[in-house]
């Protein structure tokens, strides 16, 4: 598998993880079945334990995450098209040309009312 193939850490996961965690995850498809459930429930734990001690010493590593300007629409379906594989960026895909569309009809039919409003 090549590395343009691989999903990349959301910023969460970044924070969370280490290169440690992320080398016993990779150990996981060569270990017995029973042996790699329990390291996977290990770094899966580490992890929940690392996201709670971020909150009251860090929560401005949660600030720093979150952007205090308006929702940017585009932006957001572009960040979710990164990590949703391809029936999720095909999704997404949908969702922004619904979006485009409504947004024309909007248009539309706000050019319309003011053409009537010109002609009274």
């Amino acid at each position: 598998m090549d590395n343009s193939s691989l999903t990349p850490m959301t910023p969460l996961d970044s924070m969370v993880s280490d290169d440690t965690l992320q080398m016993m995850k990779a150990t996981l498809p060569y270990l017995p079945p029973r042996q790699a459930r329990m390291l996977a429930v290990l770094a899966k734990f580490q992890e929940l334990k690392n996201t709670l001690s971020m909150q009251p010493a860090r929560s401005d590593a949660f600030q720093a995450m979150s952007t205090s300007a308006p929702l940017d629409d585009d932006a957001l379906l572009n960040a979710l098209k990164t990590y949703g594989g391809e029936k999720g960026k095909q999704m997404v895909e949908n969702v922004q040309q619904m979006k485009d569309m409504f947004q024309l009809i909007s248009l539309m039919q706000s050019t319309s009312f003011s053409d009537k409003e010109g002609k009274e």
